[in-house]
């Protein structure tokens, strides 16, 4: 850590090694440190980067240059792991080498709630919503989201999406949607086979499988010179921190442990290089028979599979469904059928308006 600018929340001090010579160490700077664990706790609350830079602002608080924080200065401080006592230096990580101003624990639990805010995430009420279309429809009329209501009669429960305005009167809508979700859910599952699971949409995914066949046969021909790269890598690695020992950089007893990880990732590396490996990967001939059953594997998914895998398979498919009392346009991205994105552009973005959904009102 010579010369180098400690992270918000941390200050340099010089201690001597065990050569007398006087090396950087990180210390925690309280006043700073008491910022750090703010910002951590108020994002487990709920607050956002740029609500919290607010908040910050708000307090008078700043950054160590006197400029008040901003969302990205925020972001940088929620994503640092040194902030556990990690060390990084030149590729390698020490974990426990310096104080840590968040516990392990408390930094795992932030991590966790940043992927569960990631848009592209399905949120966890949708994934435990007992509706199939759960954060898919929304009203066309007003754009609001129609979530799931339950009505209870003598002999059954009548189940329904209905659009947000339905239940309150803070949104004016003129449409005020409401639909039995048995029958939506049936119509919208037949017309997705009919209208998006057509043999050309299929044969361009089948297309696609065989381009990424082709990614895969030309990886595997360079797959001894990554695997060369990364033994150098290793190799480089492994002499940076015997330099960095005898040199007094850093100390030898938090970099025993790393030298003989890097060691075994290094005979790995060297034993994988002189056996080779070849990637498997099916031969796809497109026929009328492939194609039907790669159709009847969707349908069985998205009709009688595990319920999660349903929604997890709608919801990589479709983007939204925008509905009316009448009308309903689907808006469908088939590219995530492959494992990696290919282009397809022409699979992107189709709408498709069947017509003939009505609402079907409780009696």
């Amino acid at each position: 850590m010579n010369g180098a600018t400690p992270p918000y929340g941390y200050r340099m001090v010089k201690l001597a090694d065990d050569r007398g010579n006087q090396k950087g160490k990180l210390e925690i700077d309280e006043s700073e440190a008491e910022v750090v664990r703010k910002i951590f706790k108020l994002y487990l609350d709920g607050y956002g980067y740029r609500a919290l830079a607010a908040k910050l602002a708000s307090e008078e608080v700043s950054k160590r240059n006197g400029r008040p924080f901003c969302g990205k200065s925020v972001e940088n401080i929620i994503v640092n792991d040194v902030y556990t006592g990690m060390l990084r230096f030149r590729g390698v990580s020490f974990e426990d080498a310096h104080p840590a101003i968040i516990p392990k624990n408390l930094f795992n639990e932030v991590v966790r709630t940043r992927e569960a805010r990631n848009p592209d995430r399905m949120p966890g009420r949708e994934q435990s919503s007992p509706m199939l279309f759960s954060g898919l429809l929304f009203c066309e009329s007003c754009g609001q989201k129609l979530t799931h209501e339950r009505t209870f009669k003598p002999t059954r429960t009548y189940t329904y999406y209905s659009c947000s305005s339905f239940k309150g009167k803070q949104i004016s809508c003129p449409s005020r949607l409401r639909f039995d979700a048995e029958k939506l859910d049936r119509f919208l599952l037949d017309k997705i086979t009919d209208r998006i699971l057509t043999d050309k949409n299929i044969e361009n995914i089948i297309l696609g499988l065989m381009k990424l066949r082709a990614e895969l046969l030309n990886q595997n021909r360079s797959q001894s010179l990554r695997l060369h790269r990364e033994l150098m890598g290793v190799k480089k690695k492994v002499e940076n921190l015997v330099n960095a020992v005898a040199e007094g950089v850093l100390p030898k007893e938090i970099v025993q442990d790393k030298l003989k990880k890097l060691r075994e990732d290094e005979e790995r590396l060297e034993l994988e290089l002189s056996q080779g490996r070849v990637i498997a990967f099916p031969k796809i001939n497109v026929t009328g028979q492939f194609i039907e059953g790669f159709r009847e594997i969707c349908k069985n998914v998205m009709f009688s599979g595990d319920e999660k895998k349903r929604k997890t398979f709608l919801k990589n498919m479709i983007k939204k469904i925008d509905l009316t009392k009448t009308t309903c346009k689907v808006c469908y991205d088939l590219s995530r059928f492959l494992v990696s994105h290919t282009e397809s552009s022409s699979l992107r973005d189709n709408l498709v308006v069947p017509t003939g959904v009505e609402p079907v009102l409780p009696t």
